[in-house]
């Protein structure tokens, strides 16, 4: 997906899954079994999709079409032991749902 930076240039940013209900980030590194919060670049790829599901950034398709924010954003975690603390943190943050395992 494509949106416009504060300076106008084009970025891009990945979203593993985008359907008209749901916004899907899938992780699957085992970090997550013992974190308390996100940082590095699964943050930074964490605040890029909040600002597009809470419509802060407007993105568009390969086809220059503008795509509307889904219903839900989830963060798939593809391990079974997500740290508590972690799932606790997505959710207070303004994630729909945190789902485990694959």
């Amino acid at each position: 997906m494509f949106f416009l930076d504060k300076g106008g240039l084009i970025k891009f940013t990945e979203i593993d899954v985008l359907t008209e209900e749901e916004m899907i980030e899938v992780k699957n590194k085992t970090i997550f079994s013992d974190a308390k919060k996100l940082s590095g670049d699964a943050y930074d790829q964490w605040l890029k999709l909040r600002d597009i599901f809470n419509g802060k950034r407007t993105v568009y398709d390969k086809n220059g079409n503008v795509i509307i924010p889904p219903k839900k954003w989830v963060y798939q975690v593809t391990i079974d032991n997500i740290d508590p603390r972690l799932k606790k943190w997505l959710l207070s943050k303004g994630m729909t749902e945190v789902r485990e395992g694959k």
